[in-house]
């Protein structure tokens, strides 16, 4: 499980299928029984596996991404309107609203490198960056002074390092300044 998560199971999987639910991120690794499918359920999605290994984000707010490192899954919004079948190296993209589930290439290393401590920033915007430290560190930030233009950034950072360190760090290379606010939010503002 990854930061701000959680995982719901049942005291004992029914005869016919394992069923889990998550909110939050976490990386499965199932294995295999023809006999039990294993199900993990999103607010907005169903993922069903016989045995394979996937990382599935579905955190509130955000579009629910489904990243498969090896096997097969099928992946249906929960209106089973739409689904896709996905094969290792594809992440399926469910919009917030659920109306619109895509498919698209990714590295799988990138995706699920918060297993290993590593807080991956790969071509993410400034703003989709301060969500992900929000979560690993338990921090609120005020973006209301950023600009609507949001720079991309590239790179990695351990998640045994020190938010003070992160922020060091995210300052130089986004030109910004953190100023923590007596309400304990961090204010973010774009340096001139």
């Amino acid at each position: 499980l990854n930061s701000d998560s959680r995982l719901e199971y049942p005291e004992k999987f029914a005869l016919e299928e394992r069923r889990v639910r998550i909110s939050g991120e976490a990386f499965f690794d199932v294995a295999r029984d023809t006999m039990r499918p294993f199900v993990v359920e999103t607010a907005l999605q169903s993922v069903s596996v016989l045995g394979t290994k996937f990382n599935v984000s579905a955190y509130p707010s955000e579009p629910v991404l489904t990243t498969l490192a090896s096997g097969k899954v099928k992946v249906m919004s929960v209106s089973e309107m739409d689904s896709v079948v996905l094969l290792p190296g594809e992440q399926s993209v469910l919009s917030v609203n659920a109306d619109n589930l895509s498919v698209r290439q990714v590295k799988i290393s990138d995706v699920v490198s918060w297993k290993d401590g590593i807080i991956n920033i790969e071509n993410m915007s400034l703003r989709e960056i301060l969500k992900v430290v929000s979560r690993a560190y338990d921090v609120d930030f005020d973006t209301e002074l950023l600009p609507v233009d949001d720079i991309i950034l590239r790179g990695s950072i351990s998640s045994d390092e020190s938010l003070g360190v992160f922020l060091a760090v995210l300052s130089k290379v986004a030109d910004v300044k953190f100023k923590m606010r007596a309400d304990g939010k961090i204010e973010v503002q774009k340096l001139k």
